[in-house]
């Protein structure tokens, strides 16, 4: 299995934990120095603990992703701390929970066999797994429970803009793989769950509620992808960004 990697903040005993350990997985979680010491009473042995306190997700991926350069790693996952099951999805109209070990291993076994230059792999939200209709889908975003391809990535010179702190640089930096020559994938027939954005304390919690922030880092996606992002409102009232990721198909 690839090396398991969490970024986390305010959860030490989040629930994508609890499943790890569960499955016999020990993630290496990266804290910022505030959060050290509650981590360590939770029982996580595996930490890198950042430079600052609350200098952005953005921030915290890049230290991630230089970490893996230090240790020689090619690729690795990349886990939100929040996902609280993990499921199969054989295309039967139903998603299956499943460990997380053997859901993991199964998706690297998937992306061995197709053998495509990737700069992200990702699972699917289960919410949209139980439909699909194909077994995966080419250059379309990654999020959540991502396979990074840290060395195919650094040899592009993509990785995570520090411009977009906290909403957004998932989606750019799939943009970033796409065009300058990698591939992204999603596999439909693993999948994942998390509460909806925002909901539960720690994480982004704090970001969601700071007024005009999500919205000002939308509107930076498409000033920076022209053409390819369009400020779009969901339902709901929350800024999002609309990629037409149908012209790299």
């Amino acid at each position: 299995m690839l090396p398991v990697y969490v970024n986390s903040k305010g959860r030490p005993t989040g629930k994508a934990f609890a499943l790890m350990a569960a499955a016999g997985i020990r993630p290496v979680v990266f804290v910022e120095p505030q959060d050290e010491v509650a981590y360590r009473k939770a029982g996580h042995r595996k930490l890198v603990v950042l430079d600052e306190d609350d200098r952005g997700l953005t921030v915290a991926r890049n230290r991630v992703f230089d970490y893996s350069e230090s240790k020689g790693v090619r690729a690795y996952w990349l886990i939100d701390d929040d996902v609280n099951h993990v499921y199969t999805s054989p295309g039967d109209g139903k998603c299956h929970p499943a460990e997380i070990g053997d859901v993991l291993t199964s998706c690297e076994r998937v992306l061995e066999q197709l053998g495509l230059p990737l700069g992200q792999a990702a699972m699917e939200y289960q919410q949209f797994a139980w439909s699909a209709k194909r077994p995966y889908t080419l250059n379309t975003y990654c999020d959540v429970a991502v396979v990074i391809y840290a060395e195919n990535l650094r040899s592009v010179g993509a990785r995570w803009d520090e411009d977009l702190k906290y909403f957004k640089s998932d989606r750019d930096l799939t943009l970033q793989s796409i065009t300058r020559g990698l591939s992204t994938i999603r596999l439909h027939q693993f999948a994942f769950s998390t509460p909806k954005n925002g909901s539960n304390d720690g994480g982004m919690a704090p970001m969601y509620a700071v007024s005009g922030l999500e919205e000002a880092e939308s509107l930076a996606m498409c000033e920076k992808w022209p053409g390819i992002c369009t400020f779009n409102l969901k339902k709901d009232g929350r800024p999002d960004v609309a990629i037409n990721w149908r012209m790299f198909r």
